[in-house]
């Protein structure tokens, strides 16, 4: 029973900050509108985004690759080497 309670408490509290962060992105984007980032996209079946275009677009957004790539960016980079 403690474990659970525990657990649940680390999920509330977890989307306490989420949403705070979220909160705080959104609201920062919207007094900044030339910050955004463009996504770019390509029609499906029309092309695709070489390694070469993912790699630069995602050195953008997220910085430079750290020493150890952290897994969840590998795996979204992975999808637009594809």
């Amino acid at each position: 029973m403690v474990r659970n309670r525990q657990s649940q408490d680390f999920y509330r509290e977890a989307r306490k900050r989420m949403i705070r962060e979220t909160e705080a992105y959104l609201t920062d984007s919207l007094r900044h509108p030339e910050r955004a980032v463009r996504i770019p996209s390509i029609r499906v079946g029309y092309g695709v985004f070489t390694r070469q275009f993912a790699g630069a677009f995602w050195t953008e957004v997220l910085g430079p690759t750290p020493t150890v790539e952290p897994l969840w960016r590998r795996v979204i980079c992975d999808r637009f080497r594809r």
